[in-house]
Order: structure tokens, then sequence, then C-alpha cells
């Protein structure tokens, strides 16, 4: 696992398919948009033939707003769109949450505007995380 100060995380007490309604729930309401879905575990399945033990679910996220701000600094931005949230059963049945955390990725683009975006971006992704 990454360090914690890499990621947002939120352990919960929850089968996963509710965990994930509420996540969706909290990121409607701090405006962000879902991109897509992927349930990664039938992903491997159909093309691997492979079962994995657990459900793993993908969602790809976005700010728009934050978003366009940070395609405004650079179009380089534009490789760390959209967020991605993992959801996954741990090995004592707990549902986890993550995400990284966008601010680790920032230095990587040397600019100051786009870094408060980010910082932005990463404000409301972590209170969204966290309030679960």
């Amino acid at each position: 696992m990454l360090p914690e100060s890499y990621l947002f995380l939120s352990k919960l007490n929850t089968p996963i398919k509710r965990a994930v309604r509420e996540i969706k729930g909290s990121l409607q309401k701090s405006g962000f948009k879902i991109v897509s879905e992927l349930n990664f575990s039938d992903f491997i399945k159909d093309c691997l033939g492979i079962r994995l033990d657990k459900k793993y679910i993908i969602l790809e996220v976005c700010h728009p707003f934050i978003a366009y701000k940070s395609l405004l600094t650079t179009l380089d931005t534009g490789l760390f769109l959209p967020i991605r949230i993992v959801i996954y059963e741990d090995e004592s049945g707990d549902t986890v949450i993550s995400a990284l955390n966008p601010e680790q990725v920032a230095g990587l683009i040397q600019n100051e505007v786009f870094k408060l975006v980010v910082k932005e971006a990463s404000e409301k992704l972590k209170y969204t995380i966290s309030s679960l």
C-alpha cells in the first residue's frame, strides 16, 4: 500500500454495492461527475478468464469547473484527468475507498497556478472521501 500521505482513504463496514452508492452520492454533492465506472473484476474475468476473489471497482471522476481551470493553466494537465477512485473489499470484509492525493503529482508540472487548482481539487476530494 502507498504511504498514507499519498492517499485519501476511507474504510466502511458496509457491502461494496452500498459503498459505491454512498461514494457516488458524496461525489455528486461535492460537484464531481462520474466519467466512467469499471468493474475491474469482471474486466479481468472477461479478458483472462481469471476470477478475482473480491470485487474491485474503479471510478473515474472529474469536477468539471476545476478540470476546466486546470486545463487553462496548461494542456498537459489532461494527463492527470480524470481522477481515479478505487473501491474494493479488503481481507477483513470492509470496503476500502481510496484515491491518490492529486497534490502528490502536481509538482510534476512546473506551474504555480496549476498547483493552486490542484490544491482545490485535493481539498474537495479529501472531504468527499473522508465524509463517508
